[in-house]
């Protein structure tokens, strides 16, 4: 199995053409954002002050440039950049509250992508592995 183009045709089910981000790609952050802040104290003290639509746009160009890191060079700046913000120096996201963020991501695409299995799953989870294991580095720096 290809993860990586799993994972691809997966966020394409879910989000719609990557020109524009379809109804239920709006669902799709609506949900997890929800599900996140509301299971997740830190979470819910990590966006006390933050612009939730904008978080959204992002979360949706850091998903593609996360599972891109550990094969294509494109994400490495973006990656950085954002290992930067997110370490104990900036908004201080801890690095446990990375993997509560990788389980609640998958419950939602199970939610969300109709042809979800173990396959899909196992393609979220490794697609988005390196960046979070890059995140978590990074944050003490």
């Amino acid at each position: 199995m290809n993860y990586l183009a799993e994972f691809h045709e997966s966020y394409e089910r879910i989000m719609g053409p990557q020109i524009q981000i379809s109804a239920q790609g709006q669902r799709f952050f609506d949900y997890f954002y929800g599900q996140f802040i509301e299971n997740n104290p830190g979470a819910k003290q990590a966006f006390r002050n933050t612009d939730m639509e904008r978080q959204k746009q992002m979360l949706r160009k850091s998903l593609l440039f996360m599972a891109n890191f550990s094969c294509c060079e494109e994400g490495t700046e973006f990656m950085g950049r954002i290992a930067q913000t997110h370490s104990r120096k900036q908004y201080n996201i801890t690095p446990e509250l990375y993997d509560q963020w990788l389980s609640c991501m998958v419950d939602t695409v199970r939610k969300f992508d109709p042809l979800f299995d173990d396959d899909v799953e196992i393609a979220w989870r490794l697609s988005l592995a390196p960046g979070i294991s890059y995140m978590k580095h990074m944050y003490p720096k």
